[in-house]
């Protein structure tokens, strides 16, 4: 019988939006349970889940110990243990399913066992109504995908628009609970290293990201940019990634140190340990 999906939903303060999201996630046939993990909200949002849970059987509430707030990393890793589907899909709860968001993947998931994931494209709905169409737009082979997340001009993976086995995360880990924005990103291009990434349906959106004055966030903050890049120079530093790969993480790392205007930690990027393991690869490609 086809594998069915698991949804992963983080909640924190979305008591205005929650029950609506849910429900296009709980209404999709693939769709075996819904899990609510409640990120000590201060709202009325965990009274939601448990309203949802009592009345939907694929509804499953989890709580934190102590009602605290660990963030959305930690929360979406709760999730990924307590899943029972063999594959994983996220919600952010305050976006919404298409009624095709697992037609595509799951068709390719089901069929070719060598696929650990498919990414699919989505909408983001501003508070004008406009909607602008995003994701890879392109079909991009999946040896090469890791590269290409990396110099980032062909567009992104967004959560909501990626179905992956559970088994991934044994490959490539869980989301870094030290990082509270690029979390996502980051784990992305991990998996793009580790396992095979294919496109699905990259003309028809099977979501939507909805910005609202609640959710949206600084693009420009560069300190979690800076977090991002030395995240992600450490984990494949001793990966054998290419060096024009490691160059260009390098290299946008400095960018967004200078941008940052913290002149000290920008000389103290140039001297690091980073640019040491930068020097050796381009000796070992010289060779």
């Amino acid at each position: 019988m086809d594998g069915k999906v698991s949804v992963i939903v983080p909640v924190y303060n979305r008591e205005k939006y929650l029950e609506n999201s849910v429900l296009t996630a709980v209404n999709l046939p693939e769709v075996s349970e819904v899990i609510l993990i409640d990120d000590g909200s201060r709202d009325n949002s965990l009274n939601v889940c448990k309203k949802l849970e009592s009345k939907y059987e694929k509804i499953k509430v989890i709580v934190h110990d102590n009602n605290v707030n660990k963030g959305t990393s930690a929360s979406r890793n709760a999730g990924i243990k307590h899943a029972s589907a063999p594959f994983i899909a996220f919600l952010d709860s305050d976006d919404i399913y298409h009624p095709n968001r697992f037609e595509k993947a799951l068709k390719i998931l089901n069929n070719d066992e060598t696929v650990d994931g498919v990414y699919d494209s989505y909408t983001v709905r501003f508070e004008n109504g406009m909607e602008d169409i995003r994701g890879i737009r392109e079909k991009i082979p999946y040896h090469k995908l890791f590269e290409e997340l990396i110099a980032g001009k062909k567009g992104r993976i967004h959560t909501n628009a990626i179905t992956l086995k559970k088994e991934v995360f044994d490959k490539s880990g869980y989301f870094k609970e030290d990082l509270r924005l690029q979390e996502d990103v980051e784990l992305w291009l991990r998996i793009a290293w580790h396992c095979k990434l294919v496109p699905g349906n990259l003309e028809e959106p099977v979501a939507t990201v909805i910005r609202h004055d609640e959710n949206l966030m600084d693009q420009t903050n560069f300190h979690s940019k800076i977090k991002y890049y030395e995240s992600s120079l450490n984990y494949f530093k001793n990966k054998q990634i290419s060096f024009n790969c490691y160059w260009l993480l390098w290299l946008k790392l400095v960018k967004f140190r200078f941008k940052n205007k913290n002149i000290a930690q920008f000389l103290s990027g140039l001297m690091s340990n980073d640019m040491f393991f930068l020097f050796q690869r381009m000796n070992k490609q010289v060779k």
